[in-house]
């Protein structure tokens, strides 16, 4: 009887030890917390682009391509970057001013001359 006793005692010794360390782990990282929230990089904060005012209905903007809208009779299906309106790509966007239009551009033109 007394063996079984004294491994009872002692069960019960490492389980109190065991959640004693828990609770101690639990209560350090409670106080690292805020200092690892702290040190985490803010969140990416994406580029607007100007808009100006927009285009009469049925006025269509000049376009970069040779291939004019598309398909014959049909709008584009991919959306503007810039907008993210269907039916035209961001050199063609009605909405963006002259300074953005050419920086998009020209950013547009050096990635593809990076890829070609």
């Amino acid at each position: 009887m007394d063996i079984l006793v004294k491994y009872a005692q002692r069960k019960g010794d490492v389980c109190r030890r065991r959640h004693e360390e828990k609770k101690a782990e639990e209560a350090r990282r409670a106080e690292a917390r805020p200092e690892r929230r702290a040190a985490r990089p803010t969140p990416r904060k994406y580029a607007t682009a100007a808009v100006t005012a927009q285009t009469k209905v049925g006025e269509v903007p000049s376009g970069l391509y040779p291939m004019g809208k598309g398909r014959v009779g049909q709008p584009r299906s991919s959306n503007c970057l810039a907008c993210i309106m269907r039916g035209h790509i961001f050199p063609e966007c009605p909405r963006l001013d002259a300074a953005t239009k050419a920086l998009l551009n020209k950013a547009y033109e050096h990635r593809v001359a990076e890829h070609s």
